[in-house]
């Protein structure tokens, strides 16, 4: 669709220029229309003022910029703010207002909507919170395994005291000892005491857990 070109600009009757209401700006490519009277007036030291006053009227002003940010350009001259969505840098639309002639302060530009780095802290936590949760699901694993191991030793050793430990897991349940190793090293320790201990009780015994470098044992003892 062809685009409509502004009047050609006209001489009053005392020898100035009547100019038109609209100013096209080609960025890259892309294009811009707004008005001169009062958006770019408003700003006699903008660059984009002094090429409108300059122009061939019959003509669009190249502009050599970043497409995307332009807009934001003509929102402070059209505002004296600029309010940005949270996908958009801060400082990169500063510096693009800036390079235009623009003395915009930091204040004048306002972040809407949901801020990049309380999105971001946000974001950690969540990923925090399923680190705990993923530990707290190993914990539970390996206690089923030890508890397992635990009931298959009780068969060989009746009502007393003996111990659990990787060793009698990989041996009663033919468990894979790099599997068991990833378990011991993102496990929740106290999660893992915690569950082997409510567990043992359902079924007569009390627990001490002992972990020393790649070995977990449990101690099971009768209760009497």
């Amino acid at each position: 669709m062809k685009r409509p070109r502004p009047e050609p600009e006209a001489l009053a009757a005392d020898g100035r220029v009547d100019r038109p209401d609209l100013v096209t700006f080609n960025v890259s490519g892309k294009i811009y229309t707004v008005l001169f009277e009062p958006t770019l007036s408003l700003h006699p030291n903008s660059l984009l003022t002094q090429l409108a006053e300059e122009k061939q009227m019959e003509k669009d002003i190249f502009v050599e910029g970043d497409q995307d940010l332009f807009k934001y350009v003509l929102e402070y001259h059209r505002d004296r703010k600029i309010i940005l969505p949270p996908t958009v840098s801060k400082e990169a639309v500063l510096r693009e207002v800036k390079r235009f002639g623009l003395d915009v302060g930091s204040e004048e530009i306002v972040e809407d909507g949901v801020h990049i780095p309380s999105f971001t802290k946000r974001l950690k936590a969540e990923q925090a919170r399923l680190s705990v949760q993923e530990r707290e699901n190993r914990s539970a694993l390996l206690m089923n395994m030890y508890a397992q191991a635990m009931l298959e030793l009780s068969k060989d050793t009746g009502d007393k005291q003996f111990n659990v430990s990787c060793q009698n897991v990989l041996l009663k349940l033919g468990k894979d000892a790099d599997a068991i190793g990833r378990f011991l090293r993102s496990y929740d320790h106290p999660c893992f005491v915690q569950l082997i201990q409510s567990w043992a009780l359902t079924v007569g015994y009390s627990t001490t857990v002992s972990e020393t470098g790649k070995n977990l044992t449990v101690t099971f003892k009768p209760i009497t």
